[in-house]
């Protein structure tokens, strides 16, 4: 099977998986807000942002196992494949163990620096170790899912995501219908990590992507050291990663309350979805980028990423823009009026999407490079600074304050950075990350800017939410939908479109 359509199957998997993700996302919240009342579900949403953290404690071997996996997959009759595997799995099993601790030690005081209100502290506490426990698990087995990676089945990783959350769907109904509240959700969190553990493991055993006998190998401490060299930078970079992805919602509840934090969580569900659609494509092309460094393909490589950074940023740019216009009606049919955001917000949310989007095609391949250099600060500084700024920002400008501090930061450490070093990589001006790359999507922004404004004067005509709802879309959807094709969309990659799939040649002319 060729790269293209291995590349093509991990796409479409990561997409159907996402959908999967969206129909927990969709679904559960009216589930949950039908038999939990908002301050509940705003623990709920918190504790599992909280337990984002316990993963820090990895320091990013996960990917520094699958990203050296690929270095030796092609060769698995020798002993090193076999070797980093045994190494990997030793060190994941140790760092479960010390998650598990963490967990349930610290669950009581976590629990009061975030300002969980005394009549829920104790079921809070409850859930949090029970998370811990679960992590622990999940981490402990996550070498099978580095296997799958290195070998390109990305399509089953995310089929088994996938197949998870239509799983945790159907449990948290039955959980909370019956009567088990929210301390009833701890079996969610047993049986969904249950699957994740099994499901890669029978994988990598039915498609032989492990060793055979004789073959293994042993753990080692020239395999340990390899692993935790690159596995140290990587966790600096997650840490800030972390900070900046989960310390938000946290922010807003120690400042602004539990109704904020809710109203955050639903608000940005649609922004959320276009993120994780769009850096699918990057996700899945990483791996196939490494795999071309392992084999000096640097001309290929040079080509495909620039594809992969131009369709990432028009995707984000049209789908950014039909999801400000109509996230409004979206929250009010969704969820409640009272917990939507206003267009303008919508749309600064909108700004600092796309730019994490473009900025994460640029930072994956710096790690994957093995290359990470200073790269490892620039997260957990910008995590800092951000923190710090949007702690002081939100107790006078609220969301906005957030939002400012978060735009502000990513340009100046992450988008700076990220783009001088992949001029570096590439022998390119740094111009051309910025303004050659990107002038076709910037041009569809402005294209589309004056729909989007004018879309609330449209819908607010509709007395019906749904009615609005759909009139947004098509104000904006329609439109949105030929500039993509005819703007934002890489001409090289129309006319390669047109070549494989003649019945689209009109997008060539």
């Amino acid at each position: 099977m060729t790269r293209l359509h291995q590349f093509a199957r991990g796409v479409s998997s990561s997409w159907l998986a996402t959908l999967a993700t969206v129909t927990y996302s969709l679904l559960s919240v009216p589930i949950a807000l039908r038999y939990l009342s908002v301050e509940e579900f705003g623990l709920f949403v918190l504790l599992i942002q909280i337990a984002a953290y316990f993963t820090l404690i990895e320091i990013g071997m996960s990917a520094a196992t699958a990203r050296i996996l690929v270095d030796h997959k092609d060769c698995r009759d020798g002993d090193t494949y076999g070797s980093v595997i045994l190494t990997g799995l030793l060190f994941f099993v140790i760092q479960g163990f010390i998650i598990l601790a963490v967990g349930i030690l610290a669950a009581p005081l976590i629990t009061a620096l975030v300002g969980v209100p005394s009549a829920l502290a104790d079921v809070a506490i409850q859930l949090l170790r029970w998370l811990a426990l679960t992590s622990a698990l999940t981490l402990a087995f996550r070498v099978y899912g580095s296997v799958l990676f290195a070998n390109k089945r990305l399509d089953l990783i995310h089929g088994f995501m996938g197949a998870n959350m239509i799983f945790g769907l159907a449990l948290l109904a039955a959980i909370l219908a019956s009567g088990g509240g929210l301390a009833g959700l701890r079996w969610l969190f047993v049986a969904q990590a249950a699957i994740a553990i099994l499901l890669p493991i029978w994988a990598c055993h039915k498609l032989e992507l492990l060793p055979k006998k004789g073959h293994w190998g042993a753990p080692s401490v020239s395999r340990f050291r390899e692993l935790f060299g690159f596995g140290k930078d990587i966790f600096l970079v997650n840490v800030g990663n972390q900070v900046l992805e989960a310390s938000q919602l946290i922010i807003v509840t120690r400042t602004m309350g539990l109704t904020a934090a809710a109203i955050w969580s639903v608000s940005t569900k649609l922004f959320t979805l276009v993120y994780q659609l769009v850096t699918k494509i990057e996700g899945t092309a990483i791996v196939f980028f490494a795999e071309m460094m392992v084999r000096g393909e640097k001309d290929k490589l040079a080509a495909r990423f620039r594809q992969i950074y131009q369709l990432t940023a028009g995707i984000a740019v049209i789908s950014l823009a039909i999801v400000v216009a109509i996230n409004g009606p979206f929250v009010s049919v969704w969820a409640n009026p009272t917990l939507a955001w206003s267009l303008p917000l919508s749309g600064l949310f909108a700004v600092a999407v796309a730019l994490n989007a473009v900025t994460r095609c640029s930072g994956d391949l710096i790690i994957h490079t093995k290359n990470i250099a200073a790269f490892r600060y620039v997260y957990f500084m910008e995590a800092v600074i951000f923190v710090l700024l949007s702690l002081w920002l939100s107790a006078r400008f609220g969301f906005y304050g957030i939002l400012g501090a978060s735009t502000v930061c990513l340009l100046v450490f992450r988008a700076t950075y990220t783009t001088w070093r992949m001029a570096h990589y590439f022998s390119l001006p740094a111009t051309t990350f910025w303004w050659t790359w990107l002038k076709r999507p910037i041009l569809a922004a402005i294209i589309l800017l004056p729909f989007v404004i004018s879309s609330p004067s449209l819908t607010n005509s509709v007395p019906n939410l749904w009615g609005q709802l759909f009139s947004a879309l098509a104000w904006v959807g329609l439109p949105a939908a030929i500039v993509f094709l005819f703007v934002a969309l890489p001409r090289d990659v129309r006319k390669e479109f047109s070549q494989r799939w003649p019945q689209l040649s009109l997008l060539t002319k």
